[in-house]
């Protein structure tokens, strides 16, 4: 209470009582981690706390903002970690590269955003075939396959028959 001094009373004392006691600091170390550690676990579990995984580059993500809760509306790629801790990364969006916690970027299943490519460094080269093609006007339509909608879950989404037109 009065860091390791006895309070002055007439009372009678032991002398021993009276000598000053020395407490090893590694032993009060020890015990202010151990109860640390337990704070931070029943806090956890109290309030569903959960480690988020890692992300790997290349990675397609939801994105938000603290400000707009519940929106998850923005895409993006992951370009690299921003530091060692993973809590951060760089993220390719339409909006440019930006830096985003890991708490505001869910992962999506499959790739709905890529990195759009450099005008000036990746321009399609045109071969002869295509040169012929297209002066001669003679392109072979080839009958494209219906696109399915896919979920962010990968499930393939059907429209209702009252929906779907009948030709």
């Amino acid at each position: 209470m009065l860091i390791g001094r006895q309070l002055k009373t007439k009372v009678p004392v032991l002398p021993s009582r009276l000598q000053p006691v020395q407490h090893n600091d590694k032993d009060i170390r020890l015990a202010d981690s151990h109860t640390k550690q337990d704070y931070k676990k029943y806090y956890d579990e109290r309030h569903g706390v959960r480690s988020l995984p890692q992300l790997q580059p290349h990675d397609t993500v939801l994105m938000k903002t603290d400000n707009e809760k519940g929106k998850w509306k923005d895409f993006g790629q992951v370009l690299s970690p921003a530091d060692a801790s993973g809590r951060s990364y760089f993220i390719q969006s339409p909006r440019g590269v930006l830096r985003r916690n890991r708490k505001n970027m869910q992962k999506v299943a499959q790739t709905i955003y890529t990195i759009p490519p450099d005008p000036e460094t990746d321009l399609p080269e045109e071969t002869e075939t295509q040169e012929q093609e297209t002066l001669t006007g003679t392109e072979n339509p080839t009958p494209q396959p219906p696109v399915q909608n896919v979920s962010r879950y990968g499930r393939i989404l059907k429209q209702p028959a009252r929906y779907i037109e009948e030709h």
